[in-house]
């Protein structure tokens, strides 16, 4: 295999358009029977689909900042606020003749495969946040939801984009055990995933308050601390319930929501009992 050239990731970054970001097969699936109904849609019927796919979920947010304009000046950070001020006629619009992230990758079953993978991670973390924001009573529990959905995106892009890379990457945890991820990351990418997040934000200009919750820098915030022990939880299930670093996350879970073990645990339906296969 010839040697990849070094990545560049401004020029990455500057190069991907958020209106051309693919969708997963489902989800066109799904819009494709909703606009058919299009008559009887509603903008909760229209959340209910965007919410389940990070990659929709972040192209309506940032489709939203360029409608908006200079007109508003609160953040929208919220898929429903999104909908509603773009109007479901504009929205079908908006997703016409979108792609497929299977489409797309149905000759790269591996790279495939990782994708799908950290959006059904993405999906967790967004289930996990949603309930602890609500358990906290947080004063926008759609916020930390989003945040949570779309703070692996980086991971998802390269997958789908720079398959090659995202495979080196894996090879390279899988390879070598101890490595931390932003080790492999920056030894592959130059960086770590976490700066191309924070860079494709601030290219497609999503809401700072979008941009705060997801950045770890912020860790003492109980708001982003809240998406990023959904974000932690959700990678080391995505391993299994017997990944050694799950008594150490659920721990940390249960003093943030000052709750016990046994109380977190019935809420996530799980068995703290070793001899129990949970």
């Amino acid at each position: 295999m010839p040697e990849q050239k070094p990545f560049d990731s401004e020029k990455w970054i500057r190069q991907i358009r958020v209106k051309e970001l693919p969708v997963l097969r489902y989800t066109r699936q799904q819009l494709d029977g909703a606009r058919e109904q299009i008559d009887n849609v509603t903008a909760r019927d229209i959340v209910d689909i965007v919410v389940q796919d990070p990659l929709l979920a972040v192209r309506m947010i940032a489709e939203i900042q360029v409608i908006r304009g200079q007109s508003l000046h609160n953040d929208i950070a919220t898929i429903g606020s999104s909908i509603m001020m773009m109007g479901i006629d504009p929205f079908f619009r908006t997703v016409a003749d979108v792609r497929s992230v299977e489409e797309i990758l149905q000759d790269k079953p591996q790279a495939l495969l990782g994708a799908l993978k950290v959006i059904g991670r993405s999906r967790n973390a967004a289930r996990y946040a949603n309930e602890w924001a609500l358990w906290r009573a947080d004063y926008d529990i759609r916020e930390i939801t989003l945040a949570a959905l779309l703070r692996d995106l980086a991971e998802t892009l390269l997958y789908v984009l720079e398959p090659s890379r995202a495979l080196e990457i894996k090879a390279l945890l899988t390879t070598n055990p101890g490595m931390r991820s932003a080790e492999a990351q920056k030894m592959v990418l130059g960086c770590t995933l976490a700066d191309i997040q924070l860079q494709l934000c601030r290219v497609w200009k999503l809401p700072d308050l979008l941009l705060r919750l997801i950045d770890d820098r912020e860790a003492g915030n109980p708001r982003v601390r809240n998406v990023t022990l959904a974000v932690t939880l959700a990678r080391h299930v995505a391993n299994g319930w017997n990944d050694p670093a799950l008594p150490s996350d659920l721990a940390e879970v249960a003093s943030f929501l000052n709750i016990d073990l046994e109380t977190l645990a019935r809420r996530l339906n799980l068995s703290l009992d070793p001899a129990d296969g949970n």
